[in-house]
C-alpha cells in the first residue's frame, strides 16, 4: 500500500524577530506547563493520551532546568510531552539559525525542531498563544481517540467523547462575533439588531422583518443569528476553526429567515423554498460567507416563484401581482420597451422573476420565447427579419427593440408628411432639415444641416431650424450677421415647421417658403 504523502515543512533562515518570539515562547511554556497541555472537562477515554501528556509535562516541567532530561524527554514518550520537551531547549539558545514552516493551505507557519517531536505537536505548542494553531497539537490524538477539544481564550478544554463544548467556550465565541445573548431566550445569541426579529423597511415605506442567517449548533443547543445588515463571514467557519472533533460539521445546520416580499399591489401567496444542501455544506466549511448564503437563499425563493402556473411579476423584493402597468412603470420601461413588454406581459401565463428591476433584464428574459413577438410589437414585420437573433444580452436586447421601435417611428412619421414634386434650391434645404429632425431627432437634423450643400441665401432658414431645435451653439460660427437678422424673423414659423402636426406640414412650409421670398412648394 503506498504511503499518504506527508505534510510538507520546509527550512528557511530564522529572523531575529522570529527567533526572539519562538524563545519567549519557550519561557513562557517552562513557566506555565498548563499551556502545553489541555484541561479535562469530561470523562476521559480509556488511556487517555491528553492525561498522559499532562502527567508527563508535569514530570518535564520538574526537570525543565536538566538538560539532559530534557534531551532524552524530547526523544521518547507521549509526543505531546516531546514537544514541551523539545521546545523547553530553545530558551537559552543563544542563536537559531534556521525554522521550519509548516504549510497550512496558503499559510507558512514558523517552527524550530527538536528531539523526535513530530511538527503537529510542536507547531501547536510553538504557537499556544494563537486560537486556532494550538489545535494542532492534539490534532492526532482527536483523530485517533475520536474526543473533542475545544480552544479557549485561556487555553485548550478536552471534554472527551462529549461534543458538547464547555459554556465559556460558546461565551468568548458568541462575543467574538459581536453576538449578544437574547434578552428572552438563552439559547439565542443574536446580532445588535436583534439577529432574526431585527426589523427594516420596505421599498413602499412599510415594516417588515430583515433578513437573516441564523446557525444552530445541536451539541451546544444554541443559535447564532446576524441579521443581513450585519452579516459579513462564515459564523460556523469562524466556530470550527477553535475547534476538533470527529463530528464538527454535523453539528451545525444554517438557515435564511427572508423579508416578505413586499407587494405594491396586494398580498403575495406564501413561498415554498429550500436552501441547497451543496450552499450549507460550503458555509459550515468556511468557504462562504454569510451574504453569500443569505443571496443564495433569495436565489432559491425567486426559483421557487418561477414555478407557480400562473402570472406573477417580481423585481427585486418588490412583487407586483399580475399588474402588467405596475411592473412596467417599476422598471422605468422607455416607450420601445412598453410597446414591445405589455402584449408579451398581458398574455403571460406563468411568473417573470427579476432579480432587480430593469426593463433590459426583462426583455432578455422573456426574449428565448418571445424575441420575435417583441421585435414584432415595437417595430412590426419587418424589424423580426432585420433584427431577430437568438441569443441576446439585457443591453442588446433592449438595443434591438430601440432600433425596431425608431425605424417604425420613422416611417409612419415619413408617411405622414407630404410629398413635393418641386422644390426651390433653398426650400429642399429647409424641407431636408425639418423631416431629418421630425424622422431622427435633433443630433441627425444639426448633422444634416452642416453637411447639406446649401446655397448662401438659405444661411438664415438652416440658422433659424437649428436655433429652434436648440443645436445652434456649436455651428453659429458659419453664419454671416445678415443670416441673423433673416433668424429672427424666421423663428415662430422655423419652431411650427419643426413641431406642428404632421397635417399642418404643408401649411406651415408653404408659410416658410413665403416669409423666405420663396416658390410655394408644390405637392405631389
Amino acid at each position: 500500500m503506498a504511503k499518504k504523502a506527508r505534510r510538507k515543512s520546509t527550512l528557511r533562515s530564522a529572523g531575529n524577530v522570529t527567533a526572539n518570539e519562538l524563545r519567549e515562547k519557550a519561557r513562557a511554556l517552562a513557566d506555565n506547563p498548563d499551556l502545553a497541555a489541555p484541561r479535562c472537562a469530561g470523562a476521559c477515554v480509556f488511556l487517555s493520551p491528553i492525561k498522559q501528556a499532562r502527567q508527563q509535562i508535569a514530570k518535564i516541567h520538574a526537570h525543565r532546568d536538566d538538560p539532559g532530561y530534557l534531551n532524552k524527554a524530547a526523544k521518547r514518550g507521549n509526543e505531546l510531552a516531546r514537544a514541551y520537551a523539545a521546545t523547553l531547549q530553545l530558551r537559552d539558545v543563544d542563536e537559531i539559525p534556521y525554522v521550519a514552516e509548516f504549510r497550512m493551505g496558503t499559510e507558512r507557519v514558523p517552527y524550530v525542531m527538536r528531539g523526535n517531536a513530530k511538527p503537529f505537536y510542536l507547531v501547536g505548542l510553538q504557537h499556544y498563544d494563537d486560537r486556532a494553531l494550538r489545535l494542532l497539537s492534539v490534532g492526532p490524538f482527536v483523530k485517533k481517540r475520536g474526543i473533542y477539544v475545544f480552544s479557549t481564550d485561556d487555553g485548550l478544554v478536552c471534554t472527551g467523547k462529549r461534543a458538547l463544548p464547555p459554556s465559556v467556550f460558546v461565551t468568548e465565541e458568541a462575543r467574538a462575533l459581536d453576538l449578544s445573548p437574547h434578552p428572552d431566550d438563552a439559547s439565542r445569541f443574536v446580532c445588535e439588531h436583534g439577529g432574526a426579529d431585527a426589523v427594516g423597511t420596505t421599498p413602499t415605506g412599510g415594516e417588515m422583518i430583515r433578513a437573516a442567517i441564523v446557525l444552530s449548533w445541536t451539541a451546544a443547543n444554541v443559535r447564532f443569528e446576524r441579521c443581513a445588515r450585519c452579516a459579513r463571514d462564515s459564523m460556523a467557519g469562524t466556530l470550527i476553526k477553535h475547534m476538533a472533533g470527529p463530528t464538527l460539521y454535523e453539528q451545525f445546520s444554517v438557515d435564511v429567515v427572508l423579508s416578505a416580499i413586499d407587494n405594491a399591489v396586494g398580498e403575495t401567496p406564501e413561498v415554498a423554498w429550500q436552501l441547497g444542501k451543496d450552499i450549507g455544506d460550503a458555509y459550515r466549511r468556511g468557504s462562504l460567507p454569510d451574504t453569500a448564503v443569505v443571496t443564495a437563499a433569495q436565489a432559491a425563493r425567486l426559483s421557487a416563484v418561477a414555478e407557480w402556473t400562473w402570472p406573477w411579476f417580481i423585481a427585486g423584493d418588490q412583487s407586483y401581482g399580475d399588474d402588467v402597468d405596475e411592473f412596467l412603470e417599476a422598471l422605468a420601461a422607455s416607450p420601445a420597451e412598453t410597446a414591445a413588454l405589455r402584449p408579451v406581459l398581458a398574455a403571460r401565463d406563468r411568473p417573470l422573476v427579476l432579480t432587480r428591476a430593469s426593463s433590459a433584464r426583462a426583455l432578455a428574459a422573456v426574449w428565448p420565447d418571445h424575441g420575435e413577438d417583441l421585435l414584432r410589437h415595437a417595430g412590426g414585420d419587418d424589424a423580426v427579419a432585420r433584427y431577430h437573433t437568438a441569443e441576446v444580452t439585457p443591453e442588446s436586447a433592449a438595443d434591438l427593440v430601440r432600433r425596431a421601435f425608431h425605424d417604425a417611428s420613422r416611417e409612419r412619421a415619413s408617411a405622414d408628411l407630404p410629398s413635393y414634386d418641386k422644390l426651390s434650391p433653398v426650400m429642399h434645404v429647409v424641407d431636408t432639415i425639418a423631416r431629418a429632425f421630425r424622422l431622427q431627432g435633433q443630433a441627425a437634423a444639426a448633422r444634416v444641416a452642416k453637411r447639406i450643400d446649401a446655397p448662401p441665401t438659405a444661411g438664415g432658414a438652416v440658422l433659424a431650424l437649428l436655433q429652434a431645435m436648440d443645436a445652434d451653439a456649436s455651428q453659429r460660427w458659419r453664419f454671416r450677421p445678415i443670416d441673423s437678422e433673416r433668424a429672427e424673423a424666421l423663428a415662430a414659423v422655423a419652431r411650427d415647421l419643426l413641431h406642428q402636426p404632421p397635417d399642418a406640414y404643408d401649411g406651415v412650409l408653404q408659410a416658410f417658403a413665403t416669409a423666405c421670398g420663396e416658390a410655394a412648394p408644390q405637392k405631389r
